[in-house]
């Protein structure tokens, strides 16, 4: 219960009733506002400060220049030419193909070519040989002596060395024009775009067109070593397969004639034979069978004896043809006649007999004609029959010959295999040396570099808004920082929900100036020199008077209006709120931490009481600083310790201030008092405050700070309540916190808090928007008569 709170744990002692705490509201985004607000000048200063720093970061950068050159890779321009030679098939640019066109631009062999073409090389330093090589090679030789091998080997590694140091050289050569250089792909396009940067803008020009220029060059290098590498290996292979090809062609021949295989028209002689036998034989089939099919129709429409079924188009005879015509002429006549006089007359009968001989006439000529067809179904059958058995005969002619033809058709197909892989050979080799007499690429400049007008770096715009955002960030860290520091009281609500106490007002920051003499006392607080008529006597002893003090301790009875004097008005409404049953109201001043702050505070608050027509008594109970004391009773020589001690009455160690008269018991002591708890929470003391109490109306104690020192824990059960001083934003929240929880009985007695020192301008940075000194300058100037 009474241990140490845990850091950032809120204390919430016993029969405290906090508010609930809510999530984001507008409060909130105010605060965040507020704190931006607060930090703006020191994000202003980062900013600044990245400011000037990237300007004269800026101003000491070398001036450098870019210039740019495009490559388009594209080999239709080239294709006409190519396609009359047939030297390369269809060739189809991509996207990997350009980004590795983008690496050989970087490559060190196109550096080199650079180097060379622009005689870089010789405008670098060059390696020096060591001192011992030189003097070697300096030497004269001697023909058979005995050192000559001895100074072989020092030649031999000398040249070595200078070898070695022109690699060097030129890797070194290589590796600075390369820093220079950025190759990219243009997005979505075959163009290649080459940027070179240096201090000069002839040189970034120059540098850029010589890399696009040696770049086409590698490519017609390398295109042509290809060739020449192809040719001479084709070269070699077409001699290889002009030999195979004939030993081929020879061994078909050769087993022609020792096979008798006798062609004619690339095929044997058996072959054809026995090809148009067959043929002859599919035809002798076709046209049998038609001529059965003709004899089978005729012989069953003479079975039937169908008339109906004769049809003259069918058989193509002229004779039917009559016959039927004359037939069917006849039939009509008949239905006619028949239809007027009837199937018993003369004529119909006579047309009946008409038709019955045309009807003879007509199957005679059918009979006929199917003799005929049989004749033919008889020769079709004999023919087929022969091609039959010659084609049988072949057949067994070509099967013997089948073996052999199987060789044979090994050895052509051996030989059409050397023969068409020589043809291909020969027209690559052809095709070949023709291309190495087209100095021509897929690629070409399509703009060449010019002289940049203005330097690509620094960009300073870019440059001063990295600055100024590095500022701003760094302004923003720091503001935070300072923010999470800030770990004293601010505003009044920070009082209430942390200490669960009231704000009973802000006092403004003071300066601490002589004030001028006070009517009866000179300046400085000095007594020697009073004149006679500002010492009254009261039963034959001279008055103590409070010598005119500093502009700070007198703010409020010159101020009365003032901010501070309306929270010593605030701070006295709750004491008569809170103590309104006690004739005389004892409070005590008290502080968290020194030079707060309390004892200019106790001061001003008992003269303030003191004029009001109130009988007041300030008694200074820091007995171990007695700062109040050297202040307001620089030649008293006796005071609390003396009243505690009952050597006398109380009124024989109270000054009086003229100007409210405030009457004042110092603590007077010539050594440090060790132990000034004991004193406070003494009989004596409880004697002393119980005397005052019946003389005055307001007791007021200047006590020392409850930190450090137990001396208010002492007094505590002798004072009717406290009000607490804080430094605004100086007095950390946790220790206050910590000594509230530690005593109950003086968190309980403390009628509010007073933040002291509060810079006025800047509080509304830290007050919640709506709270009372949120408004603080909407009405100071109407209603608050500061100085």
């Amino acid at each position: 219960m009474h241990g140490k709170l845990r850091e950032n744990e809120e204390w919430n002692p016993p029969g405290w009733q906090l508010p609930a705490r809510q999530g984001a509201t507008f409060s909130e985004v105010s605060r965040l506002v507020a704190a931006c607000r607060r930090q703006l000048p020191v994000l202003l200063a980062a900013l600044v400060v990245a400011g000037i720093t990237g300007i004269v970061y800026i101003a000491r950068q070398p001036r450098l220049y870019t210039a740019n050159s495009f490559i388009l890779l594209d080999n239709k321009r080239v294709r006409a030419v190519e396609s009359n030679y047939d030297v390369s098939s269809e060739f189809e640019v991509s996207a990997s193909y350009v980004d590795s066109q983008v690496e050989v631009m970087k490559s060190a062999q196109v550096a080199e070519v650079v180097i060379k073409k622009l005689n870089l090389l010789g405008k670098l330093k060059r390696e020096k040989r060591p001192f011992w090589t030189r003097i070697w090679s300096a030497l004269p030789t001697i023909s058979g002596s005995p050192e000559d091998s001895a100074l072989q080997e020092a030649t031999t590694r000398a040249d070595a060395d200078q070898s070695s140091g022109r690699q060097k050289q030129m890797a070194e050569a290589i590796e600075h024009v390369q820093h220079g250089l950025e190759v990219k792909h243009v997005p979505l396009t075959l163009v290649i775009k080459i940027s070179y940067t240096a201090s000069s803008p002839a040189t970034a020009a120059e540098m850029a067109n010589t890399y696009a220029d040696a770049y086409i060059t590698d490519q017609l290098n390398a295109k042509y070593e290809a060739t020449r590498r192809a040719s001479r290996w084709l070269e070699e292979r077409l001699g290889e397969l002009k030999q195979k090809s004939l030993g081929a062609d020879l061994a078909v021949q050769k087993f022609r004639a020792e096979n008798n295989l006798i062609s004619s028209g690339g095929k044997l002689v058996n072959e054809q034979q026995l090809s148009e036998l067959n043929t002859a034989l599919g035809t002798a089939r076709a046209e049998g069978a038609r001529a059965e099919a003709r004899y089978t129709s005729i012989k069953n429409i003479i079975d039937t004896h169908e008339t109906k079924a004769v049809v003259s188009d069918t058989f193509g005879s002229t004779i039917i043809e009559q016959l039927r015509a004359k037939y069917l002429d006849s039939s009509k006549r008949e239905a006619e006649l028949l239809a007027r006089l009837g199937p018993e007359h003369l004529s119909v009968q006579n047309l009946r007999e008409e038709m019955r001989q045309y009807e003879r006439l007509i199957f005679s000529e059918l009979s006929r004609m199917a003799e005929g067809y049989r004749n033919e179904v008889n020769i079709a059958h004999e023919k087929e029959s022969k091609l039959s058995a010659s084609l049988e005969k072949l057949i067994q002619e070509a099967a013997k010959e089948n073996e052999l033809l199987v060789n044979l058709h090994d050895l052509e197909r051996e030989s059409d295999t050397y023969r068409n892989l020589y043809q291909s050979y020969l027209q690559r080799y052809q095709a070949s040396v023709q291309q190495q007499s087209f100095p021509i690429v897929e690629a070409r400049t399509i703009t060449s570099a010019t002289e940049p007008g203005r330097p690509s770096y620094p960009q300073k715009s870019l440059l001063l808004i990295i600055f100024l955002s590095l500022g701003a960030f760094a302004g923003t860290c720091i503001g935070t920082f300072r923010e999470f520091r800030e770990s004293g009281f601010s505003n009044q609500e920070q009082v209430r929900d942390e200490l669960g106490l009231e704000s009973l007002g802000i006092v403004p920051i003071i300066k601490n100036v002589p004030a001028p003499a006070a009517p009866g006392l000179p300046a400085g607080g000095s007594t020697e020199n009073l004149p006679s008529n500002t010492a009254a006597t009261k039963e034959g002893e001279e008055e103590r008077l409070v010598p005119n003090s500093s502009f700070a301790m007198n703010y409020a009875l010159n101020h009365p209006n003032s901010t501070f004097g309306e929270a010593l008005l605030a701070t006295k409404l709750v004491a008569d709120i809170r103590l309104s049953g006690d004739p005389c109201k004892i409070i005590g001043v008290m502080s968290a931490l020194p030079s707060e702050g309390k004892t200019v505070f106790a001061k001003n608050f008992a003269s303030m009481l003191a004029s009001r027509d109130t009988r007041a008594l300030l008694i200074d109970g820091d007995l171990r600083k007695t700062e109040l004391s050297r202040i307001l009773a620089p030649l008293a020589s006796q005071g609390l310790l003396e009243a505690v001690a009952k050597h006398s009455s109380l009124e024989d160690y109270v000054h009086r201030e003229p100007g409210s008269a405030l009457d004042f018991l110092p603590a007077v002591s010539r050594r440090r008092i060790v132990h000034s708890s004991d004193i406070l929470a003494s009989a004596g003391m409880q004697e002393l405050l119980s005397e005052a109490k019946s003389k005055f109306d307001y007791v007021v104690i200047d006590l020392p700070p409850f930190g450090p020192v137990v001396d208010v824990r002492a007094i505590a059960s002798h004072v009717d309540a406290f009000v607490l001083v804080i430094h605004w934003r100086r007095t950390p929240r946790r220790i206050i916190r910590d000594l509230l929880y530690e005593d109950e009985l003086i968190r309980s007695k403390c009628l509010g808090v007073v933040l002291n020192k509060v810079d006025v301008k800047k509080i509304k940075l830290f007050e919640e928007h709506g709270s009372r000194f949120y408004h603080f300058e909407n009405y100071k100037s109407a209603y608050y008569l500061d100085a």
